[in-house]
């Protein structure tokens, strides 16, 4: 069994079979607990509730998303940017402002790392004492920075991290881009960099090659293209 935890780049809302995650399934059956715009805390619990039905041999990839969103709302963990504007119509405007000053006066970077050096500290520990294959992969920078930084690759050795993350290649595709664009790739990736990312986790799962995300298409996608799509 291949399982897959992630962010907007792992998951599989769209259901499509050219999408990255879903060319490995030529390789197996392939779980998909993935959720786009969620926060690093979720993705820990959403491990945690199916660590236990993991068997041996099985193989499980992990997208580290970018470390500032929140998992604010039990039942609402697409809610995690609302600091950003991004408040869905089921958040009211007194949640909404509970979160700005939250976002002000209480957020903590330094907690954010603990919280993401704990998640890859189980991880690890579950890949020796489950038996498990994993691969972590930076979905963006701030993740892979904080993974360098505190050499946590070096110290967590029963795993495989990714070298590079995924926002960099998302973005590389464009020939311009503005924050105010539609983007109409599937998992912010077009497809023949679908193929090469399913390439790189296949080559990974088969051979436990070590996976650098490089050689992947840029410039390939222009605003026209993104505002007729």
């Amino acid at each position: 069994m291949i399982w897959i935890f992630g962010d907007s780049f792992f998951n599989d809302a769209t259901h499509d079979d050219t999408t990255w995650h879903r060319q490995l399934k030529a390789l197996g059956p392939v779980e998909n607990r993935a959720l786009e715009a969620t926060s690093l805390d979720w993705m820990y619990a959403e491990y945690s509730r199916h660590e236990g039905t993991f068997k041996a041999k099985d193989t499980v990839i992990v997208g580290l998303t970018t470390l500032d969103r929140t998992w604010f709302f039990i039942d609402n963990p697409q809610a995690s940017q609302v600091f950003r504007g991004h408040a869905p119509n089921t958040i009211s405007q007194q949640q909404v402002e509970a979160v700005m000053l939250y976002t002000q006066f209480l957020m903590n970077p330094v907690s954010r790392m603990i919280q993401l050096e704990n998640f890859l500290a189980r991880l690890d520990h579950s890949a020796q004492a489950l038996d498990i294959q994993i691969l972590v992969i930076a979905s963006f920078p701030d993740s892979e920075q904080v993974i360098k930084d505190l050499n946590l690759a070096q110290r967590y050795k029963h795993m495989t991290f990714a070298q590079g993350n995924l926002v960099e290649i998302s973005m590389d595709e464009w020939t311009e881009h503005t924050a105010s664009m539609q983007d109409p790739r599937l998992n912010h990736l077009s497809s023949v960099n679908h193929n090469r990312l399913a390439l790189l986790t296949a080559t990974w799962i088969l051979h436990n090659t070590p996976v650098i995300l490089d050689q992947f298409e840029t410039g390939i996608i222009s605003r026209e293209k993104a505002l007729t799509s």
